[in-house]
C-alpha cells in the first residue's frame, strides 16, 4: 500500500482514471457534433447549411455539457486537495508543480492552437495568419480555459489551505463531525449554482466567453461547485459525488470503493440509464416557451430558467450515476494500450487541430460526392448523415487523438513532466 499522510487516501484510483479517459473521448465527439450540425464554437462542414442546428445532436451537445466539464473540475479538486495534504507538499512545490502542469500548457496552447486550427481549415499555414491571430489575442483561447481556470481554483485553494487550519483528525473522527457547508452544498449546491448561472447568463448568455481566462461565465458556477465539492469530498472520505436522493454520503471509507468489492451505501443515485433517460427526456423544456431558438442561452424568459435548472440538475443526476457505474464496472487498471487515462491530458490539448485537420479532409472528399450531397440536401438525409458522421468521424477523431498522444509521450518522455 502506499504511504499516507493523515489517512488521506493515495491509492491509485482506476475507476477515476477510466471515467477520464471517457470523458476526454467524449468532449472529442463533443466537437465532431458540433462540426456537423451541433451547437457550439467549432466549425462548421460544408454538408450542413450555415446556421442550421440539428436537434438530435443540439440535444446531445446539452446533454454533454451539462456534465463532463464539471466532472472534471470535481476530479481535479479531489487531486489537488489529495496534492496539498502530502506531508512533503508545501505552497511553493504545489504552485510549481501547477505552473509546469496547466500554466504553460495554456501559453503554448493559446499562442499556437487556434492559428494551427484556422490553418488546418483552410489548407494552408501561412505566417499571415498567425501574425494576425497574435495582432488580436487578449487572453487564453481554446480548450485551455479548462487549465487555465483550473490553475486560478488551484490557486485559491492552495491559499486557504496555507491560511486555515488544517484538519489532523483520523478518517473515523473525520466521519462523525459532518461539516454542515458540505453537507448543504451536496444537497442544496446546485440550486445556488442554477441560480447564480440564470442571473450571469442576462449579462454573459452561452457562448460568450470572458478575458484572460476564455472561460463561459455562464457555466461557472457549476464549475466552482463541482471543483469544491471534489475537494471537499477527500477530507470528508467521500469517494465520488453525492446524488440528489441518497440519504447517505456515497461510499464514504478510508479505501475506494472500486478497491473494496460489495460496499454499499444507503441508498446510491439513480442508475446510469435512468439517468440519462430522465436528463434526456426533459431537456426538450428549455424549448417550449419561446419561438426563438436561442432564448434558452440567457435572458428574461422561461427558456433561459428552464435551461439554468435542467443543467445543473442534470449535472447533480448524471454525475453521480456516473461516477458510481465506474466504481462498480471500471473498477481496474485499464488493458488497452490506447485507451489510457496517461494520455488524456495530451489528448485533451491537441484534439483540436488533428480533429479539424481529419474533419477538412474527409469534408473535401464528401463534398465531391454528387450522391452524397444530394443525400445530406433532404432533410432525413441530412440528420441521418450527420448523426451517422458524428459517430464515425467522432470515432476516428478520438482514436487518432489517443494515437497521437501516446506517440507524442512515447517519443519525448520528457513531455510526461507537463502531459
Amino acid at each position: 500500500m502506499a504511504s499516507t499522510s493523515n489517512n488521506i487516501i493515495t491509492l491509485r484510483r482506476h475507476d477515476l482514471d477510466n471515467l477520464k479517459t471517457f470523458l476526454t473521448g467524449l468532449v472529442v465527439v463533443h466537437h465532431t457534433a458540433i462540426f456537423y450540425g451541433g451547437e457550439g464554437s467549432w466549425l462548421r462542414s460544408r454538408l450542413i447549411p450555415r446556421d442550421h442546428v440539428l436537434w438530435p445532436l443540439l440535444i446531445f451537445n446539452g446533454f454533454n455539457q451539462s456534465f463532463f466539464m464539471g466532472l472534471f473540475f470535481w476530479i481535479s479538486g479531489r487531486m489537488s486537495a489529495q496534492a496539498l495534504n502530502k506531508e512533503d507538499t508545501s505552497l511553493a512545490t504545489f504552485l510549481k508543480a501547477k505552473v509546469v502542469r496547466l500554466l504553460v500548457p495554456t501559453v503554448a496552447n493559446t499562442l499556437l492552437g487556434p492559428p494551427l486550427v484556422t490553418c488546418l481549415a483552410q489548407g494552408r499555414i501561412e505566417g499571415s495568419i498567425f501574425q494576425d491571430y497574435w495582432g488580436r489575442v487578449r487572453g487564453v483561447r481554446g480548450v485551455t480555459w479548462y487549465t487555465a481556470t483550473l490553475f486560478a481554483f488551484d490557486g485559491v485553494a492552495a491559499l486557504l489551505h496555507q491560511c486555515l487550519p488544517s484538519s489532523n483528525h483520523s478518517g473515523k473522527e473525520r466521519r462523525k463531525n459532518s461539516d454542515p457547508i458540505y453537507d448543504v452544498l451536496k444537497k442544496y449546491g446546485w440550486i445556488l449554482a442554477a441560480t447564480a448561472s440564470f442571473l450571469i447568463r442576462l449579462d454573459h448568455p452561452v457562448g460568450r466567453t470572458s478575458t484572460p481566462f476564455g472561460v463561459q461565465p455562464a457555466y461557472l458556477a457549476q464549475y466552482i461547485l463541482a471543483y469544491t465539492l471534489g475537494h471537499l469530498s477527500l477530507k470528508h472520505g467521500d469517494t465520488r459525488m453525492a446524488g440528489l436522493f441518497e440519504h447517505a454520503s456515497p461510499s464514504r471509507s478510508d479505501e475506494p470503493t472500486s478497491l473494496k468489492p460489495g460496499t454499499t451505501t444507503a441508498k446510491r443515485s439513480p442508475s446510469l440509464p435512468m439517468a440519462v433517460t430522465i436528463s434526456v427526456l426533459t431537456a426538450p423544456v428549455c424549448f417550449l416557451a419561446s419561438e426563438e431558438s436561442t432564448s434558452w442561452s440567457g435572458g428574461w424568459n422561461l427558456n433561459a430558467v428552464a435551461y439554468a435548472v435542467w443543467n445543473e440538475l442534470s449535472f447533480m443526476l448524471i454525475g453521480p450515476a456516473l461516477m458510481d457505474h465506474f466504481q462498480i464496472y471500471q473498477g481496474k487498471a485499464a488493458t488497452s494500450s490506447l485507451w489510457q487515462a496517461k494520455f488524456s491530458y495530451a489528448v485533451y490539448l491537441i484534439h483540436a487541430p488533428l480533429s479539424v485537420a481529419i474533419e477538412a479532409a474527409v469534408d473535401k472528399g464528401l463534398v465531391g460526392i454528387s450522391g452524397v450531397v444530394r443525400i445530406m440536401e433532404h432533410p432525413v438525409g441530412l440528420m441521418l448523415g450527420s448523426m451517422a458522421l458524428t459517430g464515425v468521424i467522432g470515432y476516428v477523431n478520438t482514436a487518432a487523438s489517443f494515437a497521437t498522444g501516446k506517440l507524442l509521450l512515447e517519443v519525448f518522455p520528457s513531455l510526461a513532466r507537463v502531459l
